[in-house]
């Protein structure tokens, strides 16, 4: 049953009423004349009355001559005569006696016809004591600024200020609303952030600008979008991780990053961060990049750290720099430009775009919550090493003796490089390239035998004796055992210095590999031995070698990992926006030559190279008399050819709170080791847990989110200059006035502005306590809005540009909801016209904008006083015609809402700028119910003001106006009844037709005079702002034709179709119909924006 009162059309068919057919003319008391006569109608009158007289003769009485017309003119001499009148001095005296009768007559003929008006003044004025209503006072916004040295000035409530004189000579005085504490707060910048779901983030560095990057504003129409719109710039946005651990300055150089996240990540996920995303790292001249991320199978470094796999709830990516490309350095706030607040190197992340296709990749990146992050680094082939033994520091760079000329037991190499020990390092890897290594050290030490020499090299005293070769048996079948088994032999203890120990303390490896002038060997944390690696196969006679003699020491060989040079891909994720700032850095290089070598890696020999052994055993061969004794080798110097390093350094750092008190939380923030900073669009905050409970009375995320979180809505950010903790700020926010979009829901306090202010990055929404004033309706109308500082608000913040108290307008609502702006001016206040017996007319007009530039009274503290923008408000005395139009409705409706006529006079009344009400009666129309017992809806068309039209083609009131009007009628009607004050549904009618056009007339040119004359023809409203608009109506077909007939350029139009289609767009009727109706009573009929025109090319037939 309810469904079907839909389709019910209300029984009542009328246009409504507008302001001007408002006005009856009959009402005024001046409309009835009681003595019409004027001195022309009784010369007329006496003209055709002498007709009818009969003139006698005198001689002869009984003999009429004629009649008595021929003593007074007739209608064309009347007139002539009344013109003439005051320059005539020959008149008939009877003609000019009756002309002085007249002119006597005229006071008693104007006494007379004011009856009617004395008898209304009788009874209006005294009777019902209603006087005309007098002026209404207009207000005006009054800026003021403190002279150089002044830093508060109290400005009192009725301060009188100076806007020149009236037309009388009379000063012109203006008083102010309230106090006003003038201080030196200035807005030094306007910025804006706008997200949509759909379109992205933009986002405007001057948002009083043309374009959101500081393009000049129209002089004729200076408007700009609140909180931003969809044709600003694109907005970036990311992420950044500093760490020491990210310094990689030489060699090819590999990093992962993982993610870790509370929850199981899905691989579209993984792929919306690795295919909408590039990676810069801070260099020594700049920023790095962009790198693309990679995945480990797009690697092509042999990698020294062991391969994870990708965790179910993480996500890792890796990046690639080759030898040769620029170093990885600390970051510089004057060289890379941003906020970071970090001294280590920085790791940055951005999103390429979030826009357009890019919006989608960042809804499923944006909720993710990280539990950990973990950076991993490696590097391969560090030359640049610091190199030391016990006597001196070497030059790595050419070759160089690790043990001295003398190696002997005990002997020490240090190796150290700034790079690599300045992180949580977790593998090192030594890669020896040696000069001049025997083939093999067996035979190199063929004359070198356990039976004549003693462990420390020196001979024994039988060694004489037995000198001889190892080959050689004695006839009681002793066999004599080298020193030197194989190339194992010689062996380094290999330690690492930390607090102030060496770990471990003793775990030999060898120092060379059979057949081979390379080596490696690789120090691990994980373990207590060091990994040492060859490179090419396992030494297999090495091992079986190893296990036929009595060796003293063992050792252990793996394979070996190289290090395969490919061309690095040139990347491909470019940021447009962002500009590189070149120049030099310059870091300070660490020391490591003091001792004990902290940070160093250390080998230790083990065995001496029997230098102290061949200047004896030479000479034994030299003077023995035996042609076979052996001539002994001259024992080997290890000497390095040349030395690189390869390492790998891992840190993990956790952001998640489960099982962890406050004390640990605080401890992790000191003693962080990765930090994190969100890329905000105009700046960077740091994200840890510590940080988030500092803020927790008003914060309202506990988790740290992988990126930064903008939702739907846009954002007026204001940066207050020279302000101070618990100032006030009065804050002009001039609107341009119907500027929004009136079909938006209204706002409310919920859906409204919300104000906040930034405390140590985080915004913190402005209490009641704090937000003093706002006379703005929601950015509906021009008004001030005053705030308080809270003590919380802090200048140095890293979102957003140091050195400024930053203040946060936000609307989630669609942007539109509210009016454009014009400005936003600090030290601000409203004043009222006081009237001194002033000429009104400004009243009418409005103040000129700069017409008040003073106080009446000079206050010395007080530099400037600035009146930017014309008055308001104001309304002139009421006139007489103005006063019985409305005294007669009053008496009617009696200030109560009950008939149709009712509501519609009291409305247009109170409302000026209403141009036209329709009262629907039993209706619902924001239900869409024409037939809705209790239910009264009052439609509502608005002046069209032509700088301020939303839609000139189908005008409608602001929520503003609607909220004014529903609350005006809430105090005069029923409280049984619903009453809702809605805007017109507008029916589009859209024409398509063949056109063609006569000759010499440019087709294209008139194409579009042709579809801008149909919408005129259409909706005459649209050219003439006085045209009137007419509710319901029917247009017909074939005057559509005659309009098109009509137009000199026109030659013939052809198949002229009409679509109807309703206020949702969807279409009613179409084809060739022969009229189009309104399909409802609140509906106008309107022309469609572009209608569809083809130009025919042949003559009509």
């Amino acid at each position: 049953m309810s469904q079907n009162c839909k389709t019910y059309k209300h029984p009542i068919i009328r246009d409504g009423l507008s302001q001007e057919s408002r006005r009856i003319e009959e009402l005024l008391p001046d409309q009835l004349e009681l003595i019409g006569l004027n001195r022309e109608d009784w010369l007329n009158f006496t003209h055709e009355m002498g007709a009818l007289l009969r003139f006698y003769d005198a001689d002869r009485p009984d003999f009429v001559r004629g009649d008595w017309q021929s003593f007074w003119p007739d209608k064309p001499g009347v007139k002539a005569l009344l013109e003439q009148i005051d320059k005539r001095s020959d008149l008939e005296p009877h003609l000019a006696l009756y002309l002085s009768f007249l002119r006597l007559l005229e006071h008693s003929r104007s006494h007379f016809n004011q009856l009617s008006r004395r008898h209304l003044d009788f009874y209006y004025r005294r009777v019902l004591q209603l006087a005309e209503l007098p002026h209404r006072p207009d207000q005006v916004h009054v800026l003021f600024e403190l002279a150089k040295r002044a830093e508060v000035q109290q400005l009192p409530k009725g301060s009188l200020l100076d806007a020149g004189k009236d037309v009388l000579g009379k000063p012109l005085l203006y008083t102010t609303d309230e106090e006003l504490i003038v201080n030196r707060i200035q807005i030094a910048h306007l910025r804006q952030i706008f997200f949509d779901e759909q379109l992205g983030l933009r986002h405007a560095p001057v948002a009083n600008s043309a374009d959101g990057l500081g393009a000049e504003l129209p002089e004729d129409n200076p408007q700009w979008p609140a909180f931003g719109n969809a044709d600003l710039p694109a907005g970036r946005i990311g992420l950044a991780l500093a760490a020491r651990e990210l310094r990689l300055e030489q060699g090819d150089r590999l990093i992962r990053v993982d993610f870790f996240f509370t929850r199981t990540v899905k691989d579209e996920v993984r792929a919306a961060l690795m295919g909408n995303s590039s990676v810069f790292l801070t260099g020594e001249k700049g920023w790095l990049g962009p790198y693309a991320l990679l995945s480990e199978e797009a690697i092509d470094i042999d990698q020294l750290a062991e391969k994870k796999k990708q965790p179910k709830n993480g996500l890792s990516f890796y990046i690639q720099l080759r030898e040769g490309d620029d170093p990885v350095m600390p970051y510089q706030a004057e060289l890379h430009g941003e906020s970071y607040n970090t001294q280590h190197p920085v790791l940055r992340l951005l999103l390429n775009e979030v826009t357009g296709t890019g919006v989608e990749a960042y809804r499923k990146l944006r909720g993710l919550k990280l539990d950990a992050v973990e950076i991993q680094v490696e590097a391969h082939g560090l030359r640049e090493n610091t190199v030391e033994n016990d006597n001196a520091r070497m030059d790595p760079a050419k070759p160089f003796i690790p043990f001295g000329p003398l190696p002997t037991v005990g002997s020490n190499f240090y190796v150290g490089n700034a790079e690599v020990f300045d992180k949580g390092w977790e593998k090192i890897r030594l890669n020896i390239a040696w000069k001049g290594k025997p083939n093999n050290f067996k035979d190199h030490y063929e004359a070198y035998v356990e039976e004549y020499l003693r462990p420390d090299g020196s001979l024994k005293r039988e060694a004489k004796r037995l000198f001889r070769t190892t080959t050689e048996v004695e006839d009681d079948g002793t066999e004599y055992q080298q020193y030197i088994a194989n190339d194992s032999h010689f062996t380094v203890a290999t330690s690492y210095r930390k607090d102030g120990r060496w770990i471990p303390e003793d775990n030999p490896v060898p120092l060379f590999v059979a057949d081979s002038n390379t080596r490696q060997i690789v120090f691990d944390k994980q373990s207590t031995k060091p990994v040492t690696n060859k490179p090419g196969r396992l030494d297999r006679n090495a091992l079986n070698h190893v296990g036929t003699i009595k060796a003293r020491y063992a050792f252990r060989s793996n394979l070996s990992h190289f290090l395969q040079a490919k061309t690095m891909p040139k990347p491909t994720f470019q940021l447009a926006h962002y500009q590189l700032t070149p120049a030099l850095l310059q870091l300070p290089s660490l020391s490591w030559s003091s001792f004990p070598k902290a940070g160093f890696l250390k080998l230790r020999l083990n065995q001496h190279f029997f230098h102290k052994s061949f200047p004896e055993l030479s000479a034994l061969s030299l003077t023995g008399k035996d042609d076979k004794l052996p001539v002994p080798n001259r024992p080997y110097t290890p000497e390095m050819e040349t030395l690189t390093l390869d390492y790998v350094a891992r840190v993990r750092q956790t952001y998640t709170t489960t099982s962890r008190s406050n004390q640990d939380i605080y401890s992790d923030f000191a003693d962080k080791k990765i930090q994190l900073f969100h890329d905000q669009v105009f700046g960077q905050t740091e994200e840890h847990l510590f940080l988030k409970q500092q803020q927790r009375t008003f914060s309202v995320n506990k988790e740290i989110s992988l990126l930064p979180e903008y939702r739907q809505g846009g954002e007026l950010l204001l940066a207050l200059e020279d302000a101070e903790l618990n100032q006030t700020v009065s804050l002009l926010i001039q609107v341009a006035e119907g500027s929004e979009n009136p079909l938006r829901d209204p706002l409310n306090n919920d859906t409204g502005i919300k104000w906040s202010v930034l405390c140590s990055d985080e915004w913190k929404p402005l209490e009641p306590e704090y937000k003093l004033k706002d006379t703005t309706n929601q950015f509906l109308r021009s008004g001030i809005v005053r705030l308080l500082i809270p003590p919380e608000a802090t200048r140095f913040n890293r979102r957003l540009e140091a050195g400024y108290f930053w203040i946060r307008a936000r609307l989630n609502a669609p942007l539109d909801s509210v009016c454009r702006l014009l400005g936003i001016h600090p030290q601000a206040v409203s004043a009222t016209f006081f009237n001194q017996g002033n000429e009104l007319s400004h009243l009418v007009t409005g103040l000129a904008p700069g017409t008040i530039s003073k106080l009446k009274d000079r206050l010395a503290r007080i530099k400037k006083v600035e009146q930017p923008y014309a008055s308001f408000g104001g309304r002139s005395p009421e006139t007489e015609s103005e006063y019985y139009q409305r005294v007669s409705e009053r008496l009617r409706h009696k200030d109560r809402a009950v008939t149709i006529w009712d509501y519609e006079h009291l409305v247009l009344q109170e409302f000026p700028k209403v141009y036209k009400v329709k009262c629907l009666s039993h209706t619902d129309a924001k239900a869409g119910r024409e037939w809705m017992p209790g239910a009264v809806s009052m439609v509502i068309i608005p002046r069209i003001h032509p700088d301020n039209a939303f839609d000139r083609l189908r005008p409608r009131a602001s929520q503003q106006l609607l909220t004014e009007i529903e609350d005006f009628l809430a105090e005069r009607i029923s409280m049984h009844v619903e009453f809702d004050a809605v805007n017109a549904e507008f029916e589009t009618v859209k024409l398509d037709l063949a056109v063609r056009f006569r000759k010499d007339y440019d087709p294209n040119f008139y194409q579009e005079e042709l579809n801008t004359a149909l919408i005129g023809f259409l909706s005459p409203w649209a050219a003439d702002p006085e045209a009137d608009i007419r509710f319901g109506g029917t247009i017909y077909r074939s005057a559509i034709i005659q309009f098109l007939e009509q137009l000199e350029y026109v030659d013939y139009i052809s198949d002229l179709k009409i679509t109807h289609r309703d206020a949702a767009g969807n279409t009613v009727a179409s084809g060739e119909l022969r009229q189009v109706s309104a399909s409802n009573a609140r509906a106008i009929l309107v022309s469609a924006n572009q209608h569809k025109i083809d130009i025919l090319q042949t003559d009509c037939p």
